[in-house]
């Protein structure tokens, strides 16, 4: 099967994934936006035995399938480390992550660096995921996300007994 070294300077040595078990994967997409072949792709993706390699030329979607990839695994209640050459590569993902679509508290990503040069990198719209916000994100996010779902439907299902009530006298 190999290792990555293997995989690294020989990417034939990695197993693809198997075209019926990607023709047969049913997925809750959490991007709406997503075209049939950035599906295929995070399919195969989440499907492969050992490494997928995903590339293109610049716009043809690769950081949103990166997201969508990592949003999947992590509902599956994965661990995904994020590596790239470079800081913006990274940064653009986690962005992409970090934005309204993918609001779940399922997403907890922290950006972590080594050295304050590497953290002068850091684009503002990723701040809230470095070592020393992640925490306060984390429970900002989730408070939201137990409003939207309960307070606000009580408050809502509230609103409509006191309407009913109202009605009646």
């Amino acid at each position: 099967h190999g290792t990555l070294s293997h995989w690294l300077f020989d990417i034939t040595q990695a197993r693809p994934a198997p075209a019926d078990k990607v023709a047969e994967l049913k997925i809750k997409w959490k991007n709406p936006n997503l075209n049939e072949s950035q599906k295929t792709a995070i399919k195969k993706m989440l499907l492969a035995p050992d490494v997928f390699l995903c590339q293109g030329p610049p716009g043809t979607g690769k950081t949103t399938v990166i997201a969508e990839a990592i949003y999947q695994w992590a509902r599956s209640g994965y661990s995904v480390l994020l590596a790239s050459q470079t800081h913006l590569a990274v940064n653009n993902a986690l962005e992409k992550l970090l934005s309204k679509t993918y609001s779940d508290p399922c997403i907890r990503a922290i950006r972590l660096t080594n050295s304050r040069d590497i953290q002068r990198k850091i684009d503002e719209s990723i701040e809230s995921i470095t070592e020393e916000n992640v925490l306060e994100n984390f429970y900002a996010m989730m408070k939201g996300h137990l409003e939207a779902k309960f307070l606000d439907k009580w408050d809502s299902d509230d609103a409509i007994i006191e309407n009913a009530k109202a009605d009646r006298k």
